[in-house]
């Protein structure tokens, strides 16, 4: 049965191959095939059918390939095994743009797109328009195009993955937050995930806009899109033509054909980001010809996002904040330094990803006065931990770890939990893993302190 030639097939039916199917039964193709490794359920089963498709075996991959004209990959599939098929590879983002009719902001990097996305989202919603938030956050984005129609816009957070083998899509405006490496254990190399990522910009036109950090100037040259920078520190572009927006003594100031103006003074937005995510938004904002002081009453009823620099509870003068989505060393440094110099206890864990985080010890500041390791390279952790001069504690499990640092502490102290690596090594995502440590958290003290469990 499974031996018919196919038009479209979906590798992977999780979250995004659901909605791929959604989207290909709503088109109508000629013929739909699924294959996953893992059994499907009998209700996927049901659901495949009910939409004209038929299910591979997992021991039928290389027939689901050979009998598929174009396949649509899962984010975060490995592919570089099957490179003989990549012919084949429809990206889920091409999918979109040839059905999406309206404008698309798309925001990628390798921390903060999370927050920026949604607060930007929030805040064009705060002044009355309706937001498509999809991608790897909010509704995956073929799910958008059935509603496009009340829809203004659609802001998408988009990750290497989904932008690896993407061909046509052009966003309107293209914003790339940072790159630091990572994924390395599915890309093949740093340049690989830095290429990735910069394929967002490969089809602007003149007439859309690319906004970007200072240090990939370079890296668009030759693009077509009108190209806005974001620096730190007020170093603001050299060239006279080129928009620049910067911060500066707790504003955003804009340089513009020589003209320099501050628009925007951040100090009213609850710390919940870092100042570099605020000024993108507000390179956004002004592109999109929305005064930025919009982002300063949105920014007020912000809802606080889960594992995220999530408060989770204070005793005997002892905070504790939950921040499962580090996934990355340079997030948990981010966290860091938005908590000052007030004495902290790090929890670290999770799987490496191929990045090598030994600079991640010597980056460490002084705030930090003890470190608890777990999970499966906790001993590598603890190892290079141990070559540098803050005391560094492994843990067999994440209760221990918890243990270890309530036992540590001292009055005045925060207990931060964030990894540094992902949640693969001992728990299915990151949400796992942080509800995991707001539950030990919560039977071990008092479970009435405790916040959004």
């Amino acid at each position: 049965m499974n031996n018919q030639y196919h038009t479209y097939g979906i590798l992977g039916f999780g979250v995004v191959g659901k909605s791929v199917l959604r989207h290909l039964s709503n088109q109508s193709p000629d013929r739909i095939a699924v294959y996953d490794s893992r059994k499907l359920s009998q209700d996927e089963n049901t659901i495949i059918r009910a939409n004209n498709g038929v299910v591979y075996q997992p021991s039928a991959l290389e027939s689901f390939l050979i009998a598929c004209e174009h396949i649509i990959p899962s984010p975060g599939i490995a592919l570089h095994r099957y490179d003989k098929y990549s012919h084949k590879w429809l990206s889920e983002l091409d999918l979109f743009a040839h059905a999406w009719h309206k404008h698309v902001i798309a925001i990628t990097g390798t921390v903060g797109k999370t927050t920026t996305a949604a607060l930007l989202a929030h805040t064009l919603e705060h002044i009355g328009e309706h937001v498509g938030l999809g991608g790897n956050i909010g509704t995956p984005m073929l799910d958008l195009v059935s509603c496009q129609e009340t829809y203004a816009l659609a802001v998408l957070e988009l990750s290497s993955f989904q932008l690896m083998h993407m061909k046509e899509f052009a966003p309107d405006i293209a914003v790339l937050l940072n790159l630091y490496p990572n994924h390395l254990d599915y890309h093949t190399s740093y340049d690989e995930y830095k290429a990735a990522k910069l394929r967002l910009f490969t089809n602007q036109s003149e007439k859309q806009n690319a906004i970007i950090p200072l240090f990939l100037k370079d890296a668009l040259k030759g693009k077509k899109a009108h190209t806005i920078i974001v620096t730190p520190n007020d170093q603001l572009c050299e060239e006279e033509q080129q928009i620049t927006f910067a911060e500066h003594n707790g504003n955003v100031t804009k340089k513009n054909k020589g003209h320099k103006e501050s628009i925007i003074r951040l100090g009213s937005i609850p710390p919940f980001t870092v100042t570099e995510n605020l000024v993108f938004i507000t390179a956004i904002l002004d592109t999109l010809k929305i005064d930025p002081m919009h982002l300063i009453n949105a920014a007020s009823t912000f809802p606080p996002q889960e594992h995220r620099m999530e408060y989770v509870l204070e005793r005997d003068g002892v905070t504790i904040y939950n921040d499962s989505k580090a996934t990355l060393p340079e997030a948990t440094l981010a966290a860091l330094n938005r908590l000052g110099n007030r004495p902290t206890i790090l929890i670290i864990g999770g799987l490496s990803k191929g990045v090598d985080r030994t600079p991640f010890f010597t980056n460490l500041p002084p705030s930090v006065r003890h470190i608890i390791c777990f999970g499966k390279e906790a001993e590598k952790l603890g190892h290079i931990g141990s070559q540098f001069h803050t005391p560094c504690t492994i843990s067999a499990s994440l209760e221990t770890a918890i243990r270890v640092a309530w036992e540590t502490k001292q009055p005045g102290d925060i207990i931060l939990f964030s990894p540094g690596g992902s949640s693969f090594d001992l728990f299915k995502n990151y949400q796992e893993r942080g509800n995991c440590f707001k539950a030990h958290v919560m039977r071990q003290w008092s479970p009435q302190e405790v916040v959004g469990l």
